[in-house]
């Protein structure tokens, strides 16, 4: 266990070694009750704070039954994002019955007859109530501050662009303290943000210790980061020494520092919404054309060039050309 810096590590190590799962449970024991009994004398307006035990290994097989109904190819060892939306069947489901969004994850059963999974819980709703029942609608603005009401908005095709938490530029001026540090070649690993899933950069004037990168590799895991926020609590020894840019949100785009690193590679992602599937990033005759015109041309979705967006380049080829001749001459 001395090796074993995060959670991941340790589930892996579980699954070789299958004691190490019912000691490491009875270890934690003394510490989990001590937790609970701390947060059970606790009290929010006037009601107390109720623990739970986690969920047990029944819960889980009972859970994958259900979704082996609709889709046989997952398997608890291979939960990671990038596996399951290689599952098609339940890639599927999850189209037809779920809505995620940056405030929400909401669920409904459907009213279609070839659905496995309503076939086996089937809605208790007549099924003409069901077909008028619509997703809660992102919220939607009419003014500058002012939003639409729900009855406006319930039952239409709405979008995230106008979510609160999008709103603004972020603090630029919060970053010009650590400007000699936010540069390319400071660049020593990402972070993906928690609520917009865009890779930020984590910046540092050295090459991150053991201790650093693994205390970098748990706030990945517990998946706490969001853009704008400070990556460390104010009082840690580490606030000044690993830092991320402050005066960004989930609207701002990609950092041009992630793409330019100089001491790590990362994949390419597209400009505007971070997505890394190389499937879905553009290499069609739109860049290619912009390739010949452009030294720097960023990567681009699909799904953000379908809403009007345009690739973003730098560097002109035909300024850089002449500004090649005239070093020469």
């Amino acid at each position: 266990m001395k090796s074993k810096n995060t959670m991941s590590e340790v589930r892996s190590t579980a699954q070789q070694y299958p004691q190490l799962k019912i000691e490491y449970k009875e270890s934690m024991e003394g510490v989990v009750n001590l937790l609970n009994s701390r947060f059970q004398r606790m009290t929010l307006k006037g009601t107390s704070l109720t623990t739970y035990e986690g969920i047990s290994d029944d819960h889980v097989d009972s859970f994958f039954r259900y979704i082996h109904a609709v889709d046989t190819t997952p398997q608890q060892n291979s939960l990671r994002s990038p596996d399951l939306k290689k599952c098609s069947k339940l890639q599927e489901f999850i189209s037809n019955h779920c809505k995620a969004t940056q405030y929400t994850f909401q669920i409904r059963k459907c009213c279609r007859e070839e659905c496995v999974y309503c076939q086996i819980n089937p809605p208790s709703l007549p099924r003409e109530v069901l077909a008028d029942m619509h997703f809660l609608p992102s919220p939607m603005l009419t003014s500058a501050d002012k939003y639409k009401k729900f009855e406006e908005v319930y039952g239409t095709a709405t979008t995230e662009k106008d979510l609160p938490s999008l709103q603004g530029c972020g603090d630029q001026g919060a970053d010009q303290v650590s400007k000699q540090l936010l540069v390319a070649g400071k660049v020593r690993s990402t972070v993906m943000c928690g609520e917009c899933h865009k890779p930020r950069c984590v910046y540092a004037a050295r090459k991150l210790s053991a201790v650093e990168a693994t205390l970098l590799e748990q706030i990945k895991e517990d998946n706490v980061y969001t853009c704008g926020s400070q990556f460390f609590p104010p009082d840690h020894h580490l606030m000044s020494t690993v830092i991320v840019r402050i005066g960004i949100t989930c609207q701002s785009p990609m950092e041009s520092t992630y793409y330019g690193a100089a001491n790590v590679h990362f994949p390419d992602a597209c400009y505007y919404c971070g997505k890394l599937e190389p499937a879905q990033l553009l290499d069609d005759e739109y860049i290619k054309q912009l390739k010949k015109m452009f030294a720097i041309v960023r990567p681009l979705c699909t799904k953000c060039r379908s809403i009007g967006k345009e690739a973003k380049t730098r560097s002109p080829n035909n300024v850089v050309q002449s500004s090649k001749r005239r070093k020469i001459n």
